[in-house]
């Protein structure tokens, strides 16, 4: 597997066997920086991402701060809205989103225990997760290996069955 953003997918499974084959496949995107803004959430800041097309990758809302995660590439353009605004930020950049894409995986914690040991020396930094996928966020360096990883056990196993 080559580093860098793509997808290693195989078939849909059949109806039968649906929950048997439930990792679908393994994206990954790099080059991300993660800002927690303090003071952010107002409707002139989402108006803002918007109005500059800020293309935010993931985004956390807490009680009061936002945690973004976007391509490095909009770097300047969000350091420039965030301050026309006086929102501080705090940066992480040089980071990977390895995602596993599935059915019923969101809410496997076994799964998530698995596979964060499985990338224990990648330094995962966040793990997040939606219907259908588990996102881990890592230093990019670490990305390749962890796609591997990931794939030698979940995407590859299934393949030679």
């Amino acid at each position: 597997i080559e580093p860098g953003e793509r997808t290693a997918s195989r078939p849909l499974p059949q109806e039968d066997d649906m929950e048997a084959r439930r990792i679908l496949a393994l994206t990954s995107k790099k080059n991300l920086t993660c800002c927690e803004c303090r003071g952010a959430g107002t409707t002139d800041f989402w108006n803002g991402l918007n109005r500059d097309e800020l293309d935010i990758f993931w985004y956390e809302l807490c009680e009061n701060r936002i945690i973004l995660f976007f391509d490095k590439a909009f770097k300047e353009r969000l350091e420039r809205l965030l301050a026309q605004q006086g929102i501080t930020c705090e940066a992480t950049p040089d980071l990977a989103a390895v995602t596993l894409v599935g059915h019923n995986i969101w809410n496997d914690f076994a799964l998530v225990g698995e596979v964060r040991e499985l990338l224990r020396d990648c330094d995962v930094v966040r793990v997040t997760h939606g219907t259908m996928h588990i996102t881990f966020f890592m230093r990019q360096a670490n990305e390749a290996r962890a796609l591997r990883l990931l794939h030698d056990r979940y995407v590859g196993k299934s393949e030679q069955q």
